[in-house]
């Protein structure tokens, strides 16, 4: 058997040793985690590839919108990260300090665009006395936070921080409409990102436990 000569050695060593630096490198921002598995990394590009889809009115686009993608509020530093768009969000100050909301639904948000015609532009009310401007979070690692299981999440309520640890608080339960289980935002993120009936909206908003259609309130306001 030919020995190969010393160059073609070194030149293997060094694409071998380069190859394994970059995989040990850690994750940027936006960038799958180091060590999945095939099946595990083709959720990753799928997730990907839906956040980037942009949509159309015949995929439901409209009337109002913010944007046509998760991508276009979502992308600094990198696909999932925050935003350069300010969401608008309105509601109406009582003379009693009391907050109210100008839709019957409860919702705060008012879109920034609509669809051609444009009749269906949202007009923010002359009556609405609280106008902010909210810059979309970062959605990174909410992959992570989603796989926890519920017991392990209400196992660690710890609302009287009786371990002393100086962290204190507890698990967000929110009813599910569709089944009427009252379940942690955790889990009522997994159920909202299922390809259903749910918008888009629906399934960022219920990551966050903020109320919303399908998960219209919090069961512990207080």
């Amino acid at each position: 058997m030919t020995t190969p000569p010393r160059w073609i050695l070194s030149l293997g060593m060094t694409v071998l040793a380069a190859t394994l630096a970059i995989a040990q490198q850690p994750a940027g921002p936006g960038d799958a985690l180091p060590g999945l598995t095939a099946s595990e990394f083709e959720e990753f590009r799928l997730g990907l590839k839906d956040f980037l889809e942009v949509e159309t009115t015949e995929d439901g686009l409209g009337p109002a919108y913010n944007a046509t993608s998760c991508a276009v509020c979502h992308s600094v530093p990198a696909i999932g990260g925050v935003g350069s768009i300010a969401e608008v969000r309105a509601v109406r100050r009582l003379p009693s300090g009391e907050f109210e909301a100008l839709y019957p639904s409860g919702e705060t948000l008012f879109h920034l665009f609509s669809i051609p015609g444009h009749a269906c532009q949202p007009v923010i009310p002359y009556d609405a006395n609280v106008i902010v401007r909210r810059v979309p979070i970062a959605v990174f690692g909410a992959g992570l936070v989603e796989a926890i299981e519920d017991s392990t999440l209400l196992a660690l309520e710890d609302p009287a921080d009786r371990d002393r640890d100086g962290v204190s608080g507890r698990a967000a339960l929110i009813t599910d409409r569709a089944t009427g289980i009252a379940v942690s935002a955790g889990l009522a993120g997994r159920l909202s990102t299922r390809r259903s009936s749910r918008s888009a909206a629906t399934r960022i908003g219920t990551r966050w436990a903020s109320p919303t259609i399908s998960f219209p309130r919090s069961l512990r306001q207080e």
